[in-house]
C-alpha cells in the first residue's frame, strides 16, 4: 500500500464532489466503532516509534475538543531522557530537562496543523458538511486489496488524501502535506495496518509514515478512555 500511495501526486485525477465520498466515511465510521463508554472521555494512547535505530516512547493523551498533552522517553546512551509536550487548541508549552518554555511560533503552527489533521484522522468529524468538503478519488488497486478514496479540504489543513479498504473499510492510506519542526512544507504518506480493537473500537496498531526520506514505524501498545474530569491536571502549566 506505501508503494501505491508514493505514486500518487496529490491534486491529481479525480471526480467530481458526490454523495458517494460521503457514503465512505459513514461505512468508515461504523467500520472503527465506537469506545464501550458513557459521558466525555479523553483518549490515551501509549506506543513507540522508531526512526532507523533509534526509538521514542510515548504516552499520548487527547482531550476534546482539540487539546493534547504528550510525554516522550527516549534513551541517550545509558541515560533516559523525557520530554512533555502539551497543547491546548491555541497555545502550547514544553517541558524538557527541567526547564517549562512556550512554544515558538513554528512549534506552534506546527502543533495546529497536526492537530487539525489528527481531526481529520478522527473520520467522525468529517460527517459536518460545513465543516468539511469531501470529494471522491478514483479507486486503487494492489493485488488482491481495492481501495477507495476520499480528498478531504479543510481551512485549517492543507488537502488530505485517505484511503480506504473496501473489503473493511478500514482507514489503510493516507497522503498530503506535513509542516515539519523547521518551517518546510513536505510531501507525507501513511500506511496503517494490524487492526485492533480496544474498548470498542479499532485502532491500526502499526503505521509507517514517509517524509522526505525520513520513514518512521509507530506501534500503538495500549488504548485507554478516561473520563476527561480524571486528566485535567495534564493541562495545567507548572
Amino acid at each position: 500500500m506505501l508503494s501505491v500511495l508514493l505514486l500518487l501526486v496529490a491534486g491529481g485525477p479525480e471526480t467530481p464532489p458526490q454523495d458517494e465520498a460521503v457514503r465512505i466515511i459513514e461505512k468508515a465510521v461504523a467500520a472503527q466503532g465506537q469506545p464501550n463508554t458513557k459521558g466525555e472521555v479523553a483518549t490515551r494512547i501509549t506506543g513507540q516509534w522508531k526512526v532507523g535505530n533509534a526509538t521514542n516512547h510515548y504516552v499520548s493523551t487527547f482531550r476534546p475538543p482539540n487539546s493534547l498533552h504528550v510525554v516522550q522517553t527516549w534513551v541517550v546512551g545509558e541515560r533516559e531522557e523525557r520530554a512533555v509536550h502539551v497543547f491546548d487548541g491555541k497555545s502550547g508549552w514544553k517541558l524538557a530537562a527541567g526547564k517549562t518554555s512556550e512554544f515558538t511560533s513554528t512549534e506552534l503552527e506546527c502543533m495546529k496543523e497536526m492537530n487539525a489533521r489528527g481531526g481529520i484522522l478522527a473520520l467522525e468529524n468529517l460527517t459536518d458538511p460545513k465543516q468539511v468538503r469531501l470529494t471522491l478519488l478514483p479507486e486503487l488497486k494492489e493485488k488482491d486489496e481495492v481501495y477507495v478514496g476520499v480528498r478531504v479540504q479543510r481551512e485549517d489543513c492543507p488537502d488530505t488524501y485517505l484511503y480506504f479498504s473496501k473489503r473493511t473499510y478500514f482507514l489503510c492510506g493516507v497522503t498530503g502535506k506535513k509542516r515539519t519542526p523547521d518551517g518546510e512544507s513536505q510531501d507525507v504518506f501513511e500506511y496503517r495496518s494490524e487492526y485492533k480493537e480496544f474498548g470498542g473500537k479499532m485502532f491500526a496498531t502499526r503505521t509507517t509514515t514517509k517524509v522526505g526520506d525520513v520513514v518512521r514505524v509507530e506501534e500503538i501498545e495500549k488504548v485507554e478512555f478516561i473520563p476527561v474530569k480524571d486528566v485535567q491536571h495534564l493541562f495545567a502549566k507548572p
